[in-house]
């Protein structure tokens, strides 16, 4: 079997292995999230809101880009892995003690007592996870997401049965806390018995040097990435207070699971393939083509039906005490599908080594995240209409970048994606019109009726015009299973 081939098998083996664990995760964590979301009032998720960026900020820093300049290298050394792991260990032990000393500071900030000791036991999750990262690169690099599959869920079930015990005992908060802290532990605990790491522990400056020229501009991406992606639960928590910030967060946390699941797997499956194809042009144009079906084709519809079925969706799954979250919620889905291609295209730049171009792009999105916010900050409503305009601006880049780095023309992308975008259309017109006439029904049988009717469009659609990601898939899970006629 050639290379192109084996990575081929490996990537879609890959890909469905992750989705399963990702799939798998959301559905654990969904069934866990509907037990404490009757349990635990929306002002404890509105205070989890205001630490959750010191958590995403640890992580990115622990890492420091070093694990993606290891998935990218194409042949590493062992010094490389046990490096990357010493530095990983000692930035996210250096800005737990920070965090332990300024947390009264920003519980001051947000008038919020509360969130001194809060944020001093959460902040401990990044200072664990920085023993895990590299384990969870080299599972990356080889492409080996049925380990990791086992290893999260494993943990996450333990997390999630042990925080249900402590909500019911009436202590919300804790178990908000505790179920990530216990989840991370538990991983890498796991990681390190079932990793099987041979590496070593020695440190090697040339080796640091050569994988920072290569991370630093991924360090500096990722920390603003992270700063302006949880700025929005700053400010909303700052000027809005808890529970309105409880609201945007459920909104926005449940309009991202798909394409965020979509996203991160894609992210973990296409890095290291690109990395390999990185100097093949024809092959990075062929694969982010199959990344941009598979995008338009599920992203999209999934989106349309979500967006439109949010009144129904929050009553069933969160109690008509979130109803304040579904306008917010409707837009947010439609910002989401153009979330999974533009990353995919920033992988490529990664995958060619453009690291420094690719940070380029990414912070004058934040230039224009940031003009974004002060213009609409006086209205949560506006706020999320600034997200789906920025997230359309640059789909619209990532095109352009697409065209100039691979050839990848413009017309070729949008006549890719266009049968998709009027599929999703008409899901959501479908579905509009559904609810005219099923408007006093049980939202459980709005949901379904609309449901067994999206599916049924979809499908017929799919198949009438034989569209182009439905053969591929349906080729796929064909092969997969042995289903072809013999």
């Amino acid at each position: 079997m050639d290379k192109k081939a084996n990575i081929k098998n490996k990537a879609i083996s890959g890909f469905f292995w992750s989705l399963a664990e990702n799939g798998g995760s959301y559905l654990l964590h969904f069934l866990i999230g509907l037990v404490l979301v009757r349990l635990i009032p929306p002002y404890d998720y509105g205070i989890i809101g205001m630490m959750t960026i010191f958590f995403v900020l640890g992580n990115v820093l622990s890492d420091s880009g070093l694990t993606a300049a290891i998935v990218q290298k194409q042949e590493p050394e062992d010094r490389d892995f046990s490096t990357v792991l010493i530095i990983n260990v000692m930035i996210s032990f250096v800005y737990y003690i920070v965090l332990f000393i300024v947390s009264p500071f920003i519980a001051e900030f947000y008038r919020e007592p509360i969130l001194t000791d809060t944020l001093r036991l959460f902040g401990l999750n990044s200072f664990i996870a920085g023993f895990g990262i590299v384990q969870q690169a080299i599972i990356s690099r080889n492409l080996d997401y049925r380990r990791w599959a086992k290893i999260n869920l494993t943990s996450l079930f333990i997390a999630g049965t042990i925080s249900i015990i402590i909500a019911a005992m009436g202590m919300g908060l804790l178990a908000l806390v505790m179920i990530q802290l216990i989840q991370n532990t538990a991983n890498t605990i796991q990681l390190w018995i079932f990793g099987g790491w041979n590496h070593g522990f020695r440190f090697s400056m040339s080796s640091f040097k050569s994988l920072y020229k290569f991370s630093n501009p991924l360090l500096v991406i990722n920390a603003v990435n992270a700063i302006f992606l949880e700025i929005y639960y700053l400010l909303i928590g700052r000027i809005f207070k808890a529970e309105k910030l409880a609201y945007y967060m459920r909104a926005r946390q449940t309009a991202e699971v798909f394409p965020q699941q979509l996203t991160y797997t894609l992210n973990k499956v296409m890095l290291p393939v690109f990395s390999n194809f990185q100097d093949d042009i024809e092959s990075l144009r062929s694969s982010l083509r199959k990344v941009y079906l598979m995008v338009a084709y599920l992203n999209f519809n999934i989106l349309a039906f979500l967006s439109i079925n949010g009144k129904a969706i929050f009553i069933l799954l969160f109690t008509d005490k979130w109803l304040e979250s579904v306008p917010l919620f409707a837009v947010l889905c439609i910002e989401g599908m153009f979330m999974p291609a533009f990353t995919s295209v920033g992988n490529i730049l990664i995958a060619r080594g453009k690291s420094k171009f690719y940070m380029k792009i990414e912070l004058s999105k934040k230039i224009v995240q940031a003009i974004s916010i002060y213009l609409t900050i006086s209205s949560l409503e506006l706020l999320v209409i600034g997200q789906l305009i920025i997230s359309i601006l640059f789909m619209v880049i990532g095109m352009i970048i697409a065209k100039r780095e691979i050839n990848f023309r413009i017309h070729e992308q949008i006549t890719l994606v266009l049968p998709y975008v009027l599929t999703a259309v008409s899901i959501f017109m479908i579905n509009y019109i559904s609810n005219i006439f099923l408007m006093h029904s049980h939202p459980a049988v709005n949901l379904f009726a609309n449901l067994i009717l999206s599916f049924t469009v979809f499908i017929a659609i799919s198949h009438l015009f034989k569209l182009e990601a439905y053969i591929v898939i349906r080729s796929i899970i064909m092969d997969k299973f042995n289903l072809r006629k013999r």
